[in-house]
């Protein structure tokens, strides 16, 4: 796989020859680094890493980057970040790390110079990190190992910044340590102070303890170019300066720092015709970590909403109407390049903060949180909660929507409404109560029958449903374990089954929770149906005290439908493409299905495999039989000859006696099926006819012996008709003599045919 990855790269970069000459500068650097060392003996890696190259031409530092992939997948359909754990998340969110950099009145950015390359990887786990390599074409293909930690491999971030974090614990400056932790997102930095001397101490303090761990930061970059002019600039220590109308990019927001300002770009689409596919990937590529364009984000995600609900194919074309309305969201998006939103929100550490929150529902969409009062109040008392007009509303913005070129001089989006300003006294007034809030609900068996027919097997639409579940935990702030466990599916199983006996057995199930008889003209009235503790409809039956499973005394019934389909179809795999009998045995274990046999019959029917390998073959048509093999005639008058071995014999018994190969020639009846065993010491002619005198001599003689022209065989026709004619010549009597035998005119030899 690796190998083969490697040719195809090689062909690649031969036909673009500067990307070759980048990528093989970038690969030098590895190799005079030492982050990655040629092997003395090949191959003796557990895994090979195929490479390519991902070109940034927006970078400021490296345009060509080597990335390397670790979801290759080998030989036994694993690749290795298959078998390795991606890690616990241990940075803060973007958001939170962007929201507390606008806080700080003069900002500073860096970031580590090859973070990942900085920290080495164990010498037992390198193996796991070879790779193919040679610079030109004309050379041996030589192997490497990689020392470092990768970037590709499924715990790298997790690896770079747990080593970020024990280099802050090792810290003995608290504010250093506490910057380390909580200004980093990966490699950059984001930081500040409320004064240029504290950054300036911030930043000799932070790169001098990261230096002493291999952490060099470079790209320094402030507001304030007095803060970073003592920088030595160099190469490998370089202080970004910029043009006034320029910008870089500061986790993926555009920022100008000699302005302090954030500012959007959106990259132009000048495709001739839109798939879903390119729409998609196109409006995936606004970057609005912080929310700024809420309002007009909200409205390219609800024309996502329609093409996900159109249910186009990816690389279907958009029909006329959706493409007029990409057409007008595409031109209109020009309009956020002109946005300035300062970086700085103006407020110090000694300020007094306010903070007012707003919120607002529509039809199609929601802004800011879908809030649960009560909740809320319980865990933030202070909180006042009022209702404030749609027109004072910024929430009402962002769930609405606002064409892009009119957000730029939305003052209420960006300031809030005019009361702000004026006495916390005078504010609105009005108490919000908690029934204006009118959010339509999905009832849980409605969403879990359109979970059973979306799905055409039982054990994902499981894990599915456990997924979901562990979503709901989540958000009401409970744990969830590392892996799936049998409870969570015994919960998701038990969720299925209740949606469905509900649509399924809604009067019956009303009635038993009344403590109601079923009516007598029911099918499931001689079940003696009953609901276990999860509300689960079950086979009441007779078998109480049997020593057996809960789930065989009573089998969940389950109706006619997609589900029971899945539940045979999932029996009929595990069961290996078993039979009637097998399948229905196994599913009566936990399920009373209605109608199984037939379901269980058409399953079979439909299933491809079963199929072709039940299918009738063509029988060849044989042939009629010799006449010697249908007539009566005397026991080994004709008889078929062949030998088997090889056998090893001893002359006598004792020990010491040496073994020495031998065969037994068989010969069998053709009108009778009788065999006839001769004990041969050699695969010779004169052996054979030994064999065939001894035959001659218990059973009689032979009209016709058939072989398989065997050289001993041909070697004994040709003797004996030597001796024949021989004997002819020599005595004209034995003529008389043959005929008397019943030897018909001839070759001897004709006995062996």
């Amino acid at each position: 796989m690796a190998m083969a990855r490697f040719i195809n790269l090689e062909r690649k970069l031969q036909a673009n020859p500067s990307l070759k000459r980048e990528y093989v500068e970038f690969m030098k650097e590895y190799l005079a680094d030492g982050h990655m060392k040629k092997v003395s003996s090949k191959r003796q890696g557990k895994y090979y890493l195929p490479h390519q190259a991902v070109v940034r031409a927006n970078s400021i530092t490296t345009k060509v980057r080597v990335v390397f992939d670790a979801s290759a997948k080998t030989t036994n359909k694993n690749s290795l970040n298959d078998v390795l754990y991606v890690g616990p998340r241990l940075q803060r969110d973007i958001f939170d790390i962007l929201l507390k950099f606008r806080l700080k009145k003069f900002a500073i950015v860096a970031d580590i110079e090859k973070m990942y390359r900085q920290i080495w990887v164990s010498k037992n786990d390198q193996k796991y990190q070879h790779i193919l390599w040679r610079s030109e074409i004309n050379q041996p293909i030589e192997e490497y190992k990689l020392t470092t930690v990768t970037y590709g491999i499924a715990p790298a971030s997790f690896l770079a910044i747990r080593t970020l974090f024990e280099i802050a614990n090792e810290c003995q400056d608290n504010q250093i340590s506490k910057i380390i932790k909580d200004d980093f997102y990966m490699d950059d930095l984001l930081t500040g102070g409320d004064t240029k001397e504290e950054c300036k101490s911030v930043r000799l303090r932070i790169s001098a303890h990261l230096e002493k761990y291999g952490f060099h930061l470079r790209k320094w970059c402030s507001n304030s170019m007095d803060i970073v002019e003592t920088v030595e600039k160099s190469k490998d220590n370089e202080v970004i300066d910029i043009d006034k109308e320029e910008s870089i990019k500061t986790l993926g927001l555009q920022w100008n720092p000699n302005n302090d300002i954030f500012m959007f770009k959106i990259a132009e689409s000048r495709d001739v015709y839109i798939t879903k596919r390119m729409a998609l990937s196109y409006l995936g590529k606004i970057f609005d970590p912080l929310g700024l364009l809420a309002p007009v984000t909200v409205l390219v995600k609800l024309f996502v909403q329609k093409l996900w609900i159109s249910n186009l194919d990816w690389d279907m074309k958009l029909n006329e109407e959706m493409m007029k309305e990409w057409k007008n969201i595409v031109q209109n998006l020009d309009a956020i390049q002109t946005i300035r939103i300062e970086r700085w929100v103006g407020v110090t550490g000694n300020d007094e903060i306010c903070l007012v929150g707003f919120a607002d529902a529509s039809e199609k969409a929601y802004a800011a949180i879908v809030s649960r009062v009560n909740e809320i109040s319980s865990l933030i008392p202070s909180a006042n909660w009022f209702y404030v007009r749609s027109k004072e509303n910024p929430a009402d913005l962002a769930s609405r929507g606002i064409q892009p070129e009119k957000l730029e001089n939305q003052s209420l989006w960006w300031r809030g409404p005019n009361w702000l300003n004026d006495d916390r006294m005078t504010w609105p007034k009005e108490q919000m109560a908690a029934k204006i809030i009118n959010i339509s609900k999905l009832r849980e068996e409605d969403l879990f029958n359109q979970l059973i027919e979306k799905y055409s097997s039982f054990r994902k639409l499981s894990r599915v449903v456990v997924y979901i579940f562990r979503f709901i935990d989540r958000l009401r702030k409970a744990k969830s374990p590392e892996y799936l466990t049998v409870e969570e599916f015994r919960r998701a199983d038990a969720a299925i089954f209740r949606s469905h006996q509900t649509t399924q057995f809604f009067t019956d199930i009303s009635r038993l929770k009344n403590s109601c008889e079923i009516d007598h003209r029911n099918k499931m009235v001689n079940l003696n149906p009953f609901l276990d503790k999860n509300q689960v409809l079950r086979v009441g039956g007779r078998l109480i005290n049997a020593k057996i499973g809960f789930d065989k005394k009573h089998p969940i019934i389950i109706a006619k439908g997609h589900l029971a389909n899945l539940i045979i179809n999932e029996a009929h795999r595990e069961t290996l493409h078993g039979g009637h009998r097998l399948m229905e045995n196994v599913i009566k274990r936990r399920y009373w299905i209605f109608g199984l046999k037939n379901l269980i019959k058409k399953c079979i029917r439909e299933c491809v495999r079963c199929t072709r390998y039940k299918a009738l073959k063509q029988k060849q048509l044989m042939g009629d039989l010799p006449e010697y093999r249908v007539n009566v005639s005397a026991p080994f008058a004709h008889c078929g000859v062949d030998y088997a071995g090889p056998l090893l014999i001893k002359c006598s018994k004792g020990r010491g006696q040496k073994t020495f190969k031998g065969y037994v020639a068989v010969f069998v009846c053709m009108a009778t099926k009788a065999l006839h065993l001769e004990l041969v010491s050699d695969m010779t002619s004169d052996s054979f006819l030994a064999a065939l005198k001894r035959l001659f001599a218990r059973r009689g003689k032979c009209s016709h012996i058939y072989s398989d022209n065997g050289t001993n065989f041909v070697g004994a026709s040709k003797k004996l008709d030597k001796d024949l004619q021989q004997a002819i010549k020599s005595n004209v009597s034995a003529v008389c003599a043959l005929e008397a035998e019943g030897f018909e005119e001839g070759k001897a030899g004709d006995i062996l045919q």
